[in-house]
């Protein structure tokens, strides 16, 4: 019965070491590690950094509204996953891990972007990613937006100096906004077949265009 695991998943040379532990009286389930290595197995061939960590732990405060994992990648080579608790569903692990990593695989590519189009861009191609891999659809994908919030987001797309707590997080402009117009444009981008390697590539000035076809 394990509270603490850690390992060293290698593919096409490439390492990523992960650590989860069990910060409460919860067993983490034999799964996790299979979990983990399949996301990284996908994303192994486009990792540009010969080490990265992932750290997977439970702690609910840190969740989305107690019940969904959260994730953060810090940069290049180094995220985290906080957990509402050890039995969260399967679906959702493999999302957020999926979300996460295409982060992590992206910020070694492309880049995250400085700008308020690059994060919606990457934020919403991680969002469709993580769907695609999982066949869970998070709640910030069917968050609702407006054309004005899509209008303010073009005329802002190269500010770099944007507020990114407002636009992804939640106040004046609604919840999780960002997210789902990045979505909104990850599913018009790829409505004829995901492409991992381009979603990997592409930058937020190939796309205005596209997004701005949203308002009609």
């Amino acid at each position: 019965m394990n509270k603490h695991i850690s390992g060293v998943i290698t593919y096409n040379k490439k390492e990523l070491i992960l650590t989860a532990v069990s910060l409460s009286n919860s067993i983490i389930p034999d799964s996790t590690l299979p979990i983990v290595e399949a996301v990284f197995k996908k994303l192994s061939p486009y990792i540009k950094d010969d080490r990265q960590i992932i750290y997977i732990r439970d702690i609910p405060s840190l969740s989305i509204n107690d019940k969904y994992p959260s994730g953060h990648c810090f940069n290049r080579h180094e995220a985290m996953i906080a957990l509402p608790n050890w039995d969260v569903k399967k679906q959702q692990l493999v999302a957020t891990v999926s979300h996460e990593l295409h982060h992590m695989a992206r910020w070694q590519n492309a880049g995250y972007g400085n700008s308020l189009g690059g994060a919606i861009l990457s934020e919403g191609l991680a969002t469709y990613y993580e769907e695609l891999q999982s066949g869970w659809s998070p709640p910030w994908s069917k968050a609702k937006f407006t054309t004005h919030n899509l209008s303010d987001a073009l005329d802002n797309w190269n500010n770099e100096h944007y507020d990114h707590r407002n636009w992804f997080f939640g106040s004046d402009k609604g919840r999780w906004v960002g997210y789902a117009i990045g979505y909104r444009l990850a599913k018009e981008l790829y409505k004829n077949g995901f492409n991992l390697k381009e979603s990997l590539l592409i930058k937020p000035d190939k796309v205005d265009v596209i997004a701005a076809k949203l308002l009609s």
